[in-house]
């Protein structure tokens, strides 16, 4: 069971417990209400208001988790001045705990924003800020200080964006909602999908305005978008979005008053303005940072320009919450970039689509109605020869021609109407294809954002350059293919693009450039992610790749720089020394070709040292139908995808060679491993194998396995389906396809059945007795019942040994009782936290080799110091745990 699920099982326990601690955590307060000197009281509520936190983020509810770490800093507050005025967060406090019990319990979607800055100007002033009173206007900013955003009373959201109260535990289910927020959460969904494609066009838009900046139709485009969007904004309520592209033309016009000649100059605020757009307006989160307005504003009047800016352009009105709700992401890239589930269609190939439909079903009630003229004429021959009593003993000339006359006839039309059936149905198959096909810039124009993010955060300039945005690409490509270009982009900004001062003593320019580029080569699609940066050293990566144990020195020392640099594609290599949000967290770039293989690819490197790096992934055009070979063991019927087909052949069973592995055959000048298809998928052989064996070699992932078959049966193109979540678990096969008999067949996968293949021979030629596997043990330290029993089953499931701790000192005391592989720890926990239980375990030469990975909701730079310089190895996020990226942590630690 993978970690998806085993968090799906987890959900509705997670909502019973979160129930009962939402009941106690009111109890609490209304206890400390009464006796404030109540120590014991208010640790409970500290540490149950802790716990609620990680979990709500742990299972997926950040919001939730969210609200409840701004009332653990107002607890906090109020704890420090010794509970003098606690009653004055009762409001806030309640008003907080309904919030998330709407969140988790009932699926809502209150309006969060405004609530958590409430309790963060509770902590700073010290009292309440009633719900509906409005902050009062400031005077105007000074001109003196022109970076300075106004500000304004804030506006009441409308009838049509205001989100319902969520109702109190216990109260009836509030009711259905009116047509006017149905229809408002219809226009919502729409208006987020144009603005989508409206971001991404000003971006590209821009950059090319700075590339040619006298091109001044390109300007008025532009302008017409921006303005565009900018209305379109404010009428879905967006005001602070408004505002803020309103900003962005005022700062335009002022540029464009100087012919447009220092435009860069504008870049890194104008993509900073499109990224927050597009994070308020996507993902309901604020309008970018508090001085970006100001900012603008003080552009603009650098360049001799005025701000035409409304007084209420500052305001923050409430963002529309309407829609069904919707169950709460898991969590993945940052910001959540993924595709949206809704496509926008051309009416043609609509029109299209129900024309050929038509006359699908047109050809079926032909078909039919023949059917029923074969009825009539098999029940006259019949009746001709067998039935009647007064037939001749023998046919007739004419009986007879009469008869093939019939059948003639019938046999003429049956093949005139399924050759018509199957050309509309080819025509339909095309179609749907089509439809399915979008621009690959719906998924590049995801990435940007995230690269200039991430850029933002290790304090590194980055130009995005998408080409070949409008190349098609299936959705189901582009789905598979959004965890890999992140990864790549990370990488690129991470390892590859230097800082603005190393860039500057190379001699290049401050800012790196990243090209995403896309194209079509013959039947494929090549993906290019591309970094000006420092390139990748093949010494440093023949260094780490022998020290890590992955290479022999006699072995580095005859590679070509290429492969060298190919290094970084095998399993455990990693140039990390420590864990971040960025990359280097243990998870290498055999994670990416190991995903982009699955789907059918390959993936290429070229890096040149100083100059920068080339990723290209080489992807079919779509996953759902794809070319494989069949081939037959056990008098059953296989099919592998051709593209992990290395060769096809014919051996002798002299060829097979005996090795200390097990049999093996010479393929182009290497020894690969050979076995039984039928044995290494477990099948009851009833006849022995020929005496020319066919032989299919498989690759994936840079192991080989040659599958010994019955008969080689060719290739053609099939339609694949996956497997239901409930026979994923089978890990040889891949999915199903059916052949034109109707016949189901298992597609298998290349990289397991390499794998198992391996690890049969082994079994077999090795004996490798069960006493001797090394059963891994790991201790989880986490003092919450639940998150604990939740990581232990995803630990379990990766075949761990798992003992359990609630806090330090109960670990502490663990671990004289046995030896352990790994530890798992929380950091905040009772009686002894995680970071002290790390420092005396690291102290200690009986445990000090042992490493700890702490898991924890503390996510920032400092927490992540704090938790290294305590001794922990590694440093995990709870809403990374159970992912790839944890995952292959902890595989790099365990011996």
């Amino acid at each position: 069971m993978d970690a998806d699920k085993i968090k799906a099982a987890f959900l509705e326990k997670f909502r019973q417990v979160a129930g009962e601690r939402l009941t106690r955590l009111a109890e609490q307060l209304e206890g400390l209400r009464k006796a404030p000197g109540e120590a014991g009281l208010a640790t409970d509520l500290a540490r149950e208001l802790h716990t609620l936190k990680g979990e709500s983020r742990m299972m997926g509810f950040g919001e939730a988790g969210r609200l409840l770490h701004a009332l653990e800093d107002a607890f906090k507050h109020h704890r420090d001045e010794g509970f003098k005025e606690l009653a004055s967060l009762d409001e806030l406090y309640q008003e907080t705990l309904d919030a998330v019990d709407a969140i988790i319990l009932k699926g809502a979607e209150p309006a969060v924003a405004g609530l958590v800055s409430r309790l963060h100007a509770h902590v700073q002033g010290g009292s309440a800020i009633p719900a509906a009173a409005p902050a009062a206007a400031p005077a105007a900013a000074p001109a003196a200080a022109p970076a300075q955003a106004p500000s304004a009373p804030a506006q009441a959201p409308s009838a049509a964006t205001q989100a319902p109260a969520a109702p109190a535990p216990g109260a009836a289910s509030p009711a259905p909602r009116s047509d006017a927020a149905r229809i408002q959460s219809a226009f919502l969904e729409k208006f987020r999908q144009v603005a989508g494609e409206r971001l991404g066009r000003l971006s590209d838009q821009f950059g090319r305005l700075v590339s040619s900046p006298g091109d001044e139709e390109l300007a008025t485009e532009l302008a017409r978008e921006l303005h565009t969007l900018k209305g379109e904004s404010r009428m879905m309520g967006f005001g602070e979005v408004g505002g803020l592209l309103h900003a962005v033309e005022d700062a335009l016009k002022a540029h464009r008053k100087q012919g447009l000649k220092e435009l860069k100059a504008l870049e890194e605020l104008f993509q900073e303005s499109i990224d927050a757009s597009s994070a308020a307006i996507m993902r309901g989160a604020a309008a970018g940072p508090a001085d970006l307005l100001g900012r603008l504003l003080a552009h603009t009047e650098s360049r001799g320009g005025t701000s035409t800016l409304p007084a209420t352009a500052g305001t923050s009105p409430a963002r529309p919450t309407t829609g069904a709700p919707a169950a709460p992401p898991a969590p993945a890239a940052p910001g959540g970039y993924k595709l949206s589930n809704v496509v926008r269609v051309n009416a043609k190939n609509l029109d299209r689509l129900s024309d050929l439909v038509g006359d699908l079903f047109s050809s079926f009630l032909r078909v039919n109605e023949l059917s029923r003229v074969m009825e009539g004429v098999w029940n006259e021959a019949r009746g001709t020869l067998l039935g009647r009593k007064d037939a001749p003993a023998e046919l007739s000339a004419e009986q007879a021609q009469e008869l093939l006359r019939n059948l003639g006839t019938l046999r003429r039309q049956y093949q005139e109407r399924t050759s018509a059936m199957a050309s509309v149905l080819d025509q339909l198959l095309d179609q749907v294809s089509e439809i399915r096909l979008l621009p690959v810039a719906d998924l590049f124009g995801l990435y940007r954002a995230a690269a200039r993010d991430i850029a933002r955060q290790l304090g590194r300039r980055v130009t995005v350059r998408l080409e070949g945005e409008s190349t098609p690409v299936d959705r189901s490509i582009l789905d598979a293919m959004g965890d890999i270009l992140l990864h790549l982009v990370r990488n690129a900004i991470d390892h590859g693009i230097e800082s603005p001062e190393e860039r500057a003593a190379a001699g290049k320019p401050a800012s790196g450039t990243l090209v995403m580029r896309a194209r079509t080569v013959n039947d494929r699609i090549q993906i290019d992610v591309e970094d000006d940066g420092h390139g990748i050293d093949p010494l440093r990566v023949r260094q780490i790749a022998q020290a890590r144990g992955l290479i022999t020195r006699m072995a580095a020392e005859k590679m070509t720089e290429q492969e060298a640099i190919e290094l970084i594609f095998l399993p455990g290599f990693t140039t990390a020394v420590s864990t971040s949000d960025i990359s280097g967290r243990g998870v290498g770039m055999d994670v990416v070709r190991t995903k982009v293989q699955d789907l059918g690819g390959v993936v290429r490197v070229d890096s040149r040292t100083g100059r920068g790096t080339c990723f290209t992934l080489e992807l079919p055009t779509s996953i759902a139908i794809a070319r494989v070979l069949l081939f037959r063991a056990a008098e059953q019927t296989f099919a592998i995808l051709s593209t992990f087909v290395q060769r096809v052949d014919r051996i002798s069973v002299e060829a097979l060679i005996e090795t200390p592995a097990g049999q093996a055959m010479v393929e182009g000048g290497r020894t690969v491993l050979a076995v039984d298809a039928a044995e290494l998928l477990r099948l009851e052989r009833k006849a022995p194998l020929p005496v020319r064996l066919p032989v299919v070699v498989v690759e994936h992932s840079g192991r080989s396995l040659a599958l010994l078959v019955d008969e080689l049966l060719g290739e053609r193109e099939l339609t694949i389906k996956p497997f239901s979540p409930f026979l994923s678990g089978i890990r040889t096969v891949s999915g199903a396809a059916s052949l034109e008999d109707g016949t189901l067949i298992l597609v298998l996968h290349a990289g397991e059945l390499a794998s198992a293949g391996t690890r049969l021979r082994k079994g077999t030629f090795q004996a490798v007795k069960a006493a001797e596997r090394k059963v891994h043990r790991v201790l989880l330290v986490e003092d919450s019942l639940i998150t604990r029993e939740l990581e232990r089953s995803v630990l379990a499931s990766f075949g761990l040994q798992v003992d359990e701790a609630g806090d330090g000192l109960d670990a502490w005391e663990r671990m004289s009782a046995g030896e352990y592989d790994l530890v798992i720890s929380d950091v905040e926990m009772p009686r002894m936290d995680g970071l002290e239980f790390t420092r005396r375990l690291k102290a200690d030469q009986r445990y000090s080799h042992i490493p700890v990975i702490m898991v924890t909701t503390l996510g920032s730079d400092q927490d992540r110091r704090r938790g290294l310089e305590a001794g922990a190895d590694g440093y995990v996020v709870k809403s990374e745990f159970g992912s790839q990226t944890f995952i292959d942590l902890v595989r790099r630690f365990l011996p």
